[in-house]
Parts: structure tokens; sequence; C-alpha cells
């Protein structure tokens, strides 16, 4: 069974902004896709409720701030959510989720386990986010189950998710994706799909979305592979068009 959910979505009262989630049901865990399923459906029903609270915050750190705060308690909620729903009927569950909102000319990200996300341009894959298992956190010091999660949403007893923000380069194109994708395929590899081009292309993309996934199937991936690729627009000044 497919134990990824995905989420992607233009938001707010304009639909201008953009919410990407990726969420894994953490593998060899029992009800993997249940607990991606929830937290998928808490961003969806935060998209719809709590953003319109924050959008019209016009001052960009204030808005970083707030936005922070409010994913930090969606995602605490997940968590206590999905980890008594564990206890409760004791089977082990558990769920990745990196989640991508774009608002005019900047990106925020929350993290929370080993998907992924990527800025690539001509010059290579830039990894926005740090897997957070023991090979990683420890660099590279740990062999012996080194692909280890360290946390996850309902599988850990407390969660730490991670923050973080940047510009939105004007050609490059912004990509999530669950672990499958990133255990075949090397971060300067993607330029090789993902071409820079001046306005964003639905068809190239999703051309090169199904490359990437054959590629990684062909290299030898079993897991679940789940990808979301955006692209912005941007004008001169880094208005939407």
């Amino acid at each position: 069974m497919n134990q990824d959910t995905v989420l992607i979505l233009k938001i707010g009262k304009q639909k201008e902004d953009v919410l990407a989630v990726v969420c894994d049901g953490m593998g060899g865990l029992d009800k993997g896709e249940l607990a991606s399923r929830e937290a998928v459906k808490a961003f969806l029903n935060w998209s719809r409720l709590s953003y319109m609270e924050l959008e019209d915050r016009e001052i960009p750190e204030e808005f970083e701030d707030l936005l922070y705060e409010s994913w930090e308690s969606l995602l605490q909620q997940i968590h206590r959510k999905v980890y008594l729903y564990g206890k409760k009927n004791r089977i082990r569950i558990g769920t990745t989720v990196t989640a991508m909102l774009f608002r005019d000319e900047n990106y925020y990200i929350a993290h929370v386990g080993d998907s992924r996300g990527y800025e690539v341009t001509k010059k290579g894959g830039r990894r926005l986010t740090q897997d957070q298992t023991l090979a990683d956190i420890m660099g590279g010091k740990y062999e012996k189950d080194s692909n280890v999660l360290i946390q996850g949403l309902g599988a850990s007893e407390t969660i730490r998710p991670v923050y973080q923000s940047g510009k939105v380069k004007r050609t490059a194109v912004y990509l999530l994706c669950s672990d499958g994708l990133g255990n075949k395929i090397e971060d300067e590899e993607f330029p090789r799909y993902l071409k820079e081009t001046e306005k964003p292309d639905i068809q190239i993309l999703e051309k090169a979305g199904k490359a990437l996934i054959k590629e990684a199937r062909r290299r030898g991936e079993g897991d679940d592979i789940s990808i979301l690729l955006i692209q912005r627009s941007l004008d001169s000044i880094g208005n939407r068009i």
C-alpha cells in the first residue's frame, strides 16, 4: 500500500499563494498511510481556516514569525493525535512531513523526517532540508541503521520541527519528494531533468517528474515515490504574473 500522501493548491483570498506538502507514512510502521493522510488533511484545513488570519500581514518578518507559530501549533496537534491513536490501538504509526509555502518572492518550509525539498537551477540541485536520520545528524558516523529516523509525527515521543525561509529564484524549479526519490537520484543530477525556463510549463514539469521516477525505479528503488514540482513566475519586482 502507498503510504505517501501529497497536497498542492493555491491558497489565500486571491488564490495567489501556493502550499505544497509531502508526507511519507514511515516505512516499516503499521498504518503509515493513516498518519500521512491525517497530516495532509490537517494542512488542508489549516489553509482554509487559519491562513486567512495570516495573509494580511504585510511585513515579511511579522508574517514569517506568525506563520511558524501557526505551523508549530498545527504540527504538535497532528503529532499528538497520531501518537495517541497509536498508543490506544497498540500499533506503531508515524509520518514525515515537508511543507513549503510560496508567498510573493519568498518561500517558507516546515520539516520533520526525511522527505525532502530542493531548489533546482542549471547550476545544480540544492537541498533545502536536512534528513533527520542518524547518518545526517551525526555527520555520517553511523553506518549501522544509518537511515533510522530520529523523529516523525506520531512516531517519536516528542518532535522539534525545523523551519526556514528563502528567496524564490526567478527560473528555479522547486521539488518536494518522499525519500524514495532521493535514495537513488543525487542532488547534482536534478538539472538533467528539470530545465530552467522563463515561464512555467506544466507539460514540461510533468514529463520531468515522470522521468525522475522512472530513473529511480530503473536504479532499483522499490519504495513509494511522490514528487511535487513548483515553478513560480515573477516579474522584475517580485510580483506574481
